[in-house]
């Protein structure tokens, strides 16, 4: 049985049982975080897995700077990037079209 978690496809070993997390408390009401297309509250669920939540200002005239995106692992949501993200009044810059291959954009540059 898994108690606390979900059983996920590991490559390697098969179905594992890995921890679900809740979103934690933020320092600040500037941010807004949605799981599977739904606004996720403070201890929202989230199942196990990279990228799983997707972060937005809660302000839509400011840019998100930083992580879009924050991943669920062991126990533990975090963003997915070095430092947390935050709203500003800036420009950022958009990925390039590319043909014949993939962008990664997990987080919005500033210029």
């Amino acid at each position: 049985t898994c108690t606390d978690g979900q059983y996920v496809a590991d490559m390697r070993d098969g179905p594992v049982c890995l921890k679900e997390c809740n979103l934690p408390a933020q320092e600040t009401d500037d941010l807004l975080f949605f799981y599977d297309g739904e606004s996720l509250a403070v201890n929202g669920a989230v199942s196990p897995g990279r990228h799983v939540v997707d972060v937005e200002c809660a302000n839509d005239t400011l840019k998100l700077v930083g992580p879009t995106t924050m991943s669920c692992r062991d126990g533990e949501v975090t963003f997915d990037g070095p430092e947390a993200p935050f709203c500003a009044d800036t420009i950022i810059c958009e990925a390039p079209n590319v043909i014949n291959g993939e962008t990664h954009t997990l987080a919005n540059v500033e210029v």
